[in-house]
């Protein structure tokens, strides 16, 4: 193309093109026309970035908390675990149910010794007193249930009670 050409051009396009101040005046026509108030969109967009990071850093730390087996009674976290199992048994609907969240949380107890014993470490006698209890709470509740659903329990909490014993035998040893 030669210089003419895009002299004309360029001309015709400043031409066409609305004027800077022309623009401001017709957005400000147009904002008193409507009478919506758009000023908090930019509030809400700072608000927002650092909200959506809190809520992923916690949700983040909680699911890490309650699945991770690193997470045992020492760690910083295991308070966290243990709020996130309380939440889950109180949403836990009927009783047969709840009965299958306790002993969900039982295994998961008798995993945590497992896995302190490995590391050679003590298990504290209130733990293992916390467990016997929960275990007994538990053959209370399972009693309630109809014939049919304790059947369910039977194998289930045997081998609770006979992981309870191994670990208690297991921590003596260890003395």
């Amino acid at each position: 193309m030669d210089w003419i050409t895009e002299l004309k051009l360029n001309a015709l396009s400043r031409k066409i093109s609305p004027d800077r101040a022309f623009i401001k005046q017709l957005e400000a026509k147009l904002k008193a026309e409507s009478q919506l108030t758009l000023a908090w969109i930019p509030m809400w967009k700072l608000a927002a970035v650092p909200s959506l990071l809190l809520i992923l850093a916690t949700g983040s730390t909680g699911v890490y908390a309650y699945t991770s087996d690193q997470v045992l009674p020492s760690h910083a976290l295991y308070s966290v675990r243990q709020n996130m199992e309380k939440i889950e048994s109180k949403i836990t609907v009927g009783s047969s149910n709840q009965a299958l969240i306790a002993v969900k949380h039982l295994q998961r107890r008798l995993h945590e010794d497992d896995l302190l014993l490995s590391k050679h470490a003590h298990i504290a006698t209130s733990r293992v007193d916390d467990f016997t209890w929960r275990l007994q709470q538990l053959k209370t509740d399972v009693a309630k249930l109809p014939q049919q659903d304790q059947t369910k329990f039977s194998q289930p909490i045997s081998s609770l009670t006979e992981g309870i014993k191994k670990i208690k035998l297991e921590d003596k040893s260890l003395k």
